[in-house]
């Protein structure tokens, strides 16, 4: 169940990631989801890489399917990749009506898989991007990421996220002290929240890192959840009576909300948020503005009968 919820929060992470870009899909074969769909949107306004162009921006650049590898990568591993991609191309063909191009092959790696790097001939690209590899033999069409590889910087914290125990764990605490409208914030930090509400407490089968990665996160939240109190309390104190904190709570509250959904709430939203407060308490609240996909939420909000 564990490692589900770890594979899950990965593929939500790269996912909405990607779509600032352009589409995202699940890639289903015999009904199972195994990977990602992306295609290009020259309309959305991705951001921009603070440096030179980073991986993700490189990923991006190009329809392609994704997929992130697990530990065990065998030959057979990577022909099941490639089997899915080709029947992704046939999906877009028979959409289309028409021909079209085979699209990139992703492989995304916590750790450099050498052995795979030497059978199928792949040849490291320092083209000026974070590096990755791409098959020596271009019909291939299959580019290869090592996430261990990347730098320790800012446009790499959300691939990082998908990386070891010892990488998520790094780029977690980069993500949290990020500011909350920081695009990557806004991505992944739903995702961590509700990360920390699916795997249970003791974590008894996780490695110690992994054990680590949530104990961080959950502490994370929780102070996160004291800091937003606090700041309802102390507003409310100022103002020196018992309505003065509820209104104290409820402003704190809504900026907290109005930089989830990025934009201003309308007053009925502002109704709904006191109303969600007094009738779901402060802990159901908390838990929604920072799992909530920035949709859900507002979906919640407008949802009279939503607990």
């Amino acid at each position: 169940m564990v490692r589900a919820c770890l594979a899950e929060f990965e593929q939500n992470v790269l996912r909405d990631a990607l779509a600032a870009f352009g589409a995202v899909e699940a890639g289903t074969e015999d009904g199972a989801t195994t990977a990602l769909w992306y295609a290009t949107d020259p309309s959305r306004v991705a951001p921009s890489p603070r440096g030179e162009p980073a991986l993700l921006q490189t990923i991006a650049a190009a329809s392609c399917l994704i997929e992130r590898c697990g530990d065990a990568v065998d030959e057979a591993t990577f022909h099941a990749a490639a089997t899915r991609r080709y029947h992704w191309h046939r999906v877009l063909e028979q959409r289309s009506g028409r021909a079209e191009p085979l699209p990139l092959l992703w492989l995304l790696h916590a750790e450099r898989p050498e052995a795979r790097l030497k059978s199928f001939g792949f040849a490291l690209v320092t083209d000026g991007a974070q590096k990755h590899y791409k098959t020596a033999a271009s019909g291939w069409r299959i580019r290869l990421a090592v996430i261990a590889d990347l730098p320790r910087v800012r446009d790499t914290i959300l691939l990082r996220l998908l990386g070891s125990a010892s990488a998520r764990r790094q780029a977690a605490r980069e993500l949290v002290v990020l500011p909350p409208d920081a695009w990557e914030a806004q991505i992944a930090l739903p995702w961590l929240a509700r990360l920390i509400f699916e795997v249970p407490k003791q974590g008894a089968d996780l490695p110690a890192e992994e054990r680590d990665f949530i104990v961080e996160t959950r502490e994370w939240f929780e102070q996160l959840q004291k800091q937003l109190r606090d700041e309802g309390v102390a507003q409310g104190l100022s103002r020196g009576r018992e309505e003065g904190f509820a209104r104290g709570r409820l402003q704190a509250v809504s900026r907290l909300t109005e930089k989830r959904l990025r934009r201003p709430l309308v007053e009925a939203e502002r109704r709904a948020l006191a109303e969600r407060i007094d009738r779901l308490g402060d802990d159901r609240v908390d838990e929604v503005l920072l799992a909530f996909s920035p949709a859900t939420l507002e979906a919640w909000l407008s949802d009279p009968s939503a607990v």
